[in-house]
């Protein structure tokens, strides 16, 4: 089960696999009985999920699936080209390096001994 998507809602869809249903009875339970114990973060997101679920009827998701499919077939094009595939991990641009040597002008080098 994408254990992730069971968080929010309870439950998973669309995927390939074995469902646990004992499992999902019990998530499902639990999120009822005891959702104020979440996080204000998952919280946030499950509030979210239901209003998309309600207001777009899961559109957003079965755009996601289908886009799904494009990428997963654009990797398996890239991959019958290359070995390997080199991308970001996270979505911003990477730091650029410090200089070899760089001026020591501006740093209190004492910073730690004034704090002790």
């Amino acid at each position: 089960m994408n254990v992730s998507f069971a968080l929010f809602v309870g439950f998973g869809t669309s995927a390939e696999m074995y469902y646990d249903t004992t499992l999902q009875e019990a998530v499902s339970r639990g999120l009822k009985c005891h959702s104020n114990d979440l996080s204000k973060s998952v919280k946030f997101v499950r509030l979210i999920t239901k209003y998309l679920q309600e207001e777009y009827n899961n559109i957003f998701y079965g755009k996601a699936q289908n886009l799904g499919r494009v990428l997963c077939k654009a990797y398996d094009e890239a991959l019958q080209k290359y070995d390997v595939l080199i991308l970001p991990t996270l979505p911003k641009k990477a730091p650029v390096f410090p200089q070899e040597n760089p001026p020591l002008e501006g740093v209190d080098c004492l910073i730690a001994v004034k704090n002790v």
